[in-house]
């Protein structure tokens, strides 16, 4: 069956009422000798044998102002090398893969939202910040690899000009 929660409602019509918040955390670990983990989280739907599987939907709900952001954010490490965050489409054995989409917001009358990809910067014992690479995959012994695009978007009417693709 279905499982729903839900936090308090408002109908209040002022800006500093808020209808509650849900937190979903494991337990914290208490310090002391030797390594002390926290439980994993999971939001995961079911498997499927002969069917599909469901959607997992993490979003903010719609507004007249601002919309609330979404944040998916490791912690930080004090010692050693704080968590990776991996987005990735799941493998498929006979069908075509499946597609991963990064994009910005679009704006029904002002600058659409910008996408900016960026490594890590160096502490100040390291060398180097981190790599950023963008390729596609290897191919299979007779496949062939997928292509590379690099393009600004076409301008709109009139005497707009393109934006610049610098390399």
């Amino acid at each position: 069956g279905d499982i729903s929660i839900t936090s308090g409602f408002t109908n209040a019509n002022s800006a500093d009422q808020e209808s509650g918040t849900i937190t979903i955390a494991s337990a914290a670990a208490a310090g002391g000798t030797g390594a002390s983990n926290t439980g994993d989280i999971s939001f995961t739907s079911g498997a499927s044998a002969t069917g599909n599987t469901g959607d997992v939907t993490i979003g903010s709900g719609g507004s007249a102002d601002t919309s609330g952001a979404i944040s998916i954010t490791t912690g930080a490490s004090s010692g050693d090398i704080a968590g990776a965050v991996t987005m990735s489409a799941g493998t498929t054995a006979a069908g075509v893969g499946s597609s991963l989409t990064l994009q910005a917001s679009n704006s029904g009358n002002n600058a659409g939202g910008a996408v900016s990809v960026t490594s890590g910067t160096e502490g100040s014992t390291s060398t180097a910040t981190g790599a950023v690479v963008v390729k596609s995959a290897d191919a299979a012994s007779s496949g062939i690899t997928g292509s590379l695009s690099l393009a600004s978007g076409d301008a709109g009417g009139g005497t707009a000009a393109s934006g610049n693709v610098v390399l």
